[in-house]
């Protein structure tokens, strides 16, 4: 190895990580992936920020992956001189290939591609990335869930992070800044949902990667079986006809979206990025994010992979995808025996758009036994869950604009209209939705067992309970004319409850004597 290459992912101990007894330690990468292949210990890494997990664990579960699959007989390495030689394997033999800083231009660095053209500046490459949150995806002028941070002495792996984070998630971003090819169009996003019995971070790593291997056959079909795996190991000068095709790349491959590279001074590192005519993936137009992803959900009807929407995971959304309504499944979603005792859903995405970064959305769903049991062995009983879920929703949506909207918007009028500021009626809507959306599943979950007639009764008190407590709550809090206070109230709680009768039949009429 060239001694002049600095920071080697392979040999250096340059993540830091916390252990399952508490206590920190720094580790590389090959030490990283021989724990999380056979052991719980590490429990999360120190330096990741929560924007950027979702690239981190796609990123090492997708290298086992391959490694495994290509180089192993399809069994994770089990020491460490036979993780390096693997991944070694799939960098075409360059272990510059894993380094951060590698001076030889001609060679390739970590997550970027070898030089063609002379020096840096010979390529259009330029400086000005001051810190590693420069590097990342966040639009960093705007600060939202995920906050902007400015680094005063940011370590190796921050670097690290941010570049992987940058590679393989980010989209279009003005000119010559081309995204990945693993969304629906360059101001989409790369959603990530799945299926974990636990929820440790080894343990859902070594699932997916188990996921990933027993469908390798089917992956390959519109892949190449050895084809290229890590795209910042080939050539790439960023002309229109430079980009590797699709149908060349293994089904697993990791990508590079931007070119790269870092420099060191006086200890310091700099990072220089260049433009590109074209993206590094070639791919038809029409593909549309459909790639394979063992992550991301596709819309059937539409044939492009799903792109998050501001409102994030919500129930209406997960439960289309649950049961299939519109959406085809990743392999991450796919059953394994072990899960048939109870399970989690697995959601993570950074919504973004053009020129701006929409917001974090992570969720975690507990899926009962009787539930994965429905949604995994019994076909009658999944059937009949998908309908009671489709009907849920309708309810719930009947509640929010049939019983709550036309009385809260009665508050806000005095008793004038049921057709109020809609602004200001549709903060209490949200509110209303928010509470649905945390009792949803486990409401859908207890319904299995019961028959159509009961299972409606449930939902509908629910909907009821939630819907009244917000009512209630406008009623003390919506400004109102003191003159017209009592008329207003009385007419607004006329209707709610006579609402909530008519369109939810709850509460049940009494019965008579």
């Amino acid at each position: 190895m060239n001694t002049d290459n600095k920071y080697n992912l392979l040999d250096e101990k340059l993540i830091s990580v916390r252990l399952i007894d508490g206590s920190p330690t720094d580790l590389s990468l090959t030490e990283i992936l021989l724990s999380l292949s056979t052991s719980d210990d590490i429990v999360s890494f120190s330096a990741l920020q929560p924007h950027q997990q979702q690239s981190w664990y796609c990123f090492l579960v997708q290298l086992a992956a391959m490694a495994a699959a290509r180089e192993n007989g399809n069994k994770l390495p089990d020491t460490l001189p036979r993780w390096k030689e693997v991944l070694l394997k799939l960098s075409d033999g360059s272990e510059s290939a894993w380094c951060l800083v590698v001076p030889d231009l001609k060679q390739p660095a970590f997550m970027q591609t070898p030089v063609i053209k002379g020096s840096l500046e010979d390529a259009g490459y330029k400086p000005g990335i001051e810190g590693p949150e420069d590097l990342d995806i966040l639009i960093t002028s705007k600060n939202h869930d995920v906050k902007a941070v400015r680094m005063r002495s940011p370590k190796i792996q921050h670097w690290i992070f941010s570049l992987i984070n940058l590679q393989t998630m980010e989209g279009n971003f003005g000119r010559g800044n081309y995204g990945i090819v693993r969304m629906n169009g360059g101001f989409g996003n790369r959603p990530f949902i799945g299926y974990t019995k636990r929820i440790g971070f080894a343990s859902r790593v070594r699932r997916d990667i188990e996921i990933l291997l027993l469908n390798r056959e089917a992956a390959v079909e519109n892949y190449s079986d050895f084809g290229y795996s890590l795209l910042w190991v080939v050539p790439w000068d960023g002309g229109k006809n430079n980009g590797v095709p699709i149908q060349t790349c293994d089904p697993w491959f990791i990508e590079i979206c931007r070119r790269i590279r870092f420099s060191e001074n006086e200890n310091s590192l700099e990072s220089f990025r260049a433009n590109s005519e074209s993206k590094r993936v070639e791919a038809p137009e029409e593909l549309f994010g459909v790639t394979g992803d063992p992550w991301t959900p596709i819309d059937s009807e539409k044939s492009k992979s799903l792109t998050l929407g501001d409102a994030g995971f919500s129930y209406e959304l997960i439960q289309k995808i649950l049961f299939k309504q519109g959406y085809r499944s990743p392999v991450s979603m796919n059953f394994k025996q072990d899960e048939k005792g109870g399970t989690h859903l697995i959601c993570h995405g950074l919504v973004r758009g053009q020129g701006k970064t929409g917001g974090l959305h992570k969720r975690i769903i507990p899926v009962s036994v009787k539930a994965a049991r429905a949604l995994f062995q019994d076909t009658t009983l999944q059937v009949k869950l998908a309908k009671q879920s489709s009907t849920r929703v309708g309810m719930a949506q009947d509640a929010a604009q049939k019983v709550l909207r036309p009385a809260v918007a009665l508050l806000q009028s005095n008793a004038n209209s049921v057709k109020a500021d809609a602004p200001k009626v549709q903060s209490w809507i949200n509110l209303f939705n928010s509470a649905i959306d945390q009792r949803f599943f486990d409401s859908l979950w207890d319904s299995v067992s019961l028959d159509p007639n009961e299972a409606r009764q449930q939902w509908a008190e629910i909907l009821y309970m939630e819907a009244e407590k917000i009512y209630l709550e406008a009623e003390r809090s919506v400004p109102i004319a003191q003159l017209r206070r009592y008329r207003t109230i009385s007419a607004a709680r006329a209707l709610f409850y006579s609402r909530s009768r008519s369109v939810l039949e709850w509460p049940p009429a009494p019965e008579l004597i």
